[in-house]
């Protein structure tokens, strides 16, 4: 159920536009690989079972081997992924999607600190034109001047 929910996943991930048209492939090709495989599992355990047990004791022990298998193979996995950690991320492309995932959030962060100074930026204008203006009192920054920047800067 596991391999096919991620299955599943990477489908909709290879809809997202941020990714590169490389990167949307795979995802969508390893998806339906992946559930595509989980289904014909699923559907062979069926078949499998129903033929060889004559009895629902025989059904659920099959059921029992069948499920302890697929366990041996996710601890395969992760045993191998214990050991050989770069290998498995090589293969897998585990670093490839890491760097580009760092990457993008990289270049939101320099968007937001560039619009937060933006912001800045035109509330100190405000502040001088309502001086200027009289409205505001001269001394020091506005209180709601004040205010919007403690708020902008608790956002982020």
């Amino acid at each position: 159920l596991k391999d096919l929910i991620n299955g599943i996943k990477m489908i909709a991930y290879s809809a997202k536009e941020r990714h590169t048209l490389r990167t949307k492939l795979r995802f969508f090709v390893g998806g339906v690989v992946l559930s595509m495989i989980t289904i014909y599992i699923f559907w062979v355990s069926a078949i499998y079972n129903h033929a060889i047990a004559t009895s629902n004791t025989e059904i659920i022990i099959n059921s029992v081997a069948i499920l302890f298998i697929m366990e041996i193979d996710e601890c395969f996995y992760a045993l191998i992924d214990g050991i050989n950690k770069s290998w498995v991320d090589r293969v897998s492309g585990r670093d490839e999607h890491e760097q580009e995932n760092d990457t993008e959030l990289e270049r939101l962060k320099l968007e937001v600190n560039e619009l937060k100074g933006q912001v800045l930026e035109q509330l100190l204008i405000i502040h001088q034109l309502l001086e200027h203006s009289g409205i505001a009192q001269p001394q020091g920054e506005a209180p709601h001047v004040k205010d919007n920047s403690n708020k902008l800067s608790e956002c982020y």
